[in-house]
């Protein structure tokens, strides 16, 4: 290390994220603060890559020797066109999160927001073992969701969306991969949300409402935001949101979008480097920079 800052070398190998726009992008933030705290010879940087440049920026990273990626919106789903190898994660959600360069060269594409929601709720004591969720959305976030709740041992998970289409879409495709836990999607609706969670255990909330600059907005009518009902909250900006504000003011347990975030690339950055950095440091390098 340099009193000017980190020394960049010929030695220095290349983490990346693709995403468009990417300007936005905290994981340069988390994943150079473990860089540096670990003392390794690695960098991070964002690559703003439109997606007709998707499959050429692919092959960059090959012909340049990257050791690693990121993979945001919006290409989780194309990039799987241009990798070697797809893990379980990865059929799971229908999608990639994180590419990793093998030192035979393949290229593999895994699903770390899988780990991350289960590290998340696992750092809040959350335990979906034998109980019911409710999942609010149908993208990729939600679909990761189910994965973890399946692998937690939930016993019921019922999908709501705007779109009903979308949710009973989802539950079709995975619910031959979830038995023996139940699968069922219905509209998303206040009489819905009424209706399921009065005798559910966790709420996981996968749609874009509460994000920054809404963050005023909350999914769930306030008075079903109650214990023993737990919240998880994929939204990372604000880092409380309306949602976990509400929970958290009944005594709700929860997990935020801040801890999926850091859970994720924990385990992204481990497969990279062979290094498991602090969550705790990587929380405090988001939170210097998240609003409150």
């Amino acid at each position: 290390m340099s009193g000017r800052g980190r020394l960049i070398t010929g030695t220095t190998r290349v983490l990346c994220i693709l995403g468009h726009p990417i300007a936005h992008s905290l994981s340069p933030v988390m994943h150079n603060r473990a860089i540096e705290a670990l003392g390794l010879d690695y960098v991070y940087v964002a690559f703003d890559v439109a997606p007709q440049e998707l499959g050429r920026a692919v092959q960059g990273l090959r012909a340049l020797g990257v050791a690693g990626a990121t993979v945001t919106i919006p290409h989780k789903e194309a990039v799987l066109a241009f990798v070697d190898e797809m893990e379980e994660s990865v059929r799971w959600t229908g999608a990639a999160n994180t590419l990793v360069m093998r030192q035979d060269g393949a290229l593999v594409a895994t699903n770390t927001d899988v780990d991350g929601v289960r590290g998340a709720l696992q750092a809040a004591g959350l335990r979906p073992a034998g109980g019911k969720a409710v999942v609010l959305g149908a993208g990729g976030a939600a679909r990761a969701i189910v994965a973890a709740l399946v692998q937690e041992g939930c016993r019921h998970i019922v999908v709501l969306n705007r779109s009903p289409e979308r949710a009973r879409r989802l539950v079709e495709e995975l619910a031959p991969r979830a038995s023996p836990c139940l699968l069922e999607a219905d509209a998303l609706s206040e009489q819905s949300l009424r209706r399921h969670l009065a005798d559910a255990q966790l709420l996981c909330h996968a749609t874009p409402t509460g994000m920054h600059p809404h963050g005023d907005q909350s999914p769930v009518p306030r008075e079903l935001v109650r214990p023993p009902l737990a919240v998880l909250d994929a939204v990372y900006r604000p880092a409380r949101t309306r949602l976990l504000a509400q929970a958290l003011a009944q005594g709700c347990r929860v997990a935020s979008g801040v801890d999926w975030l850091v859970c994720q690339g924990v385990e992204a950055f481990q497969r990279w480097t062979g290094h498991r950095p602090d969550p705790a440091l990587l929380k405090g390098a988001l939170m210097e920079v998240l609003e409150p």
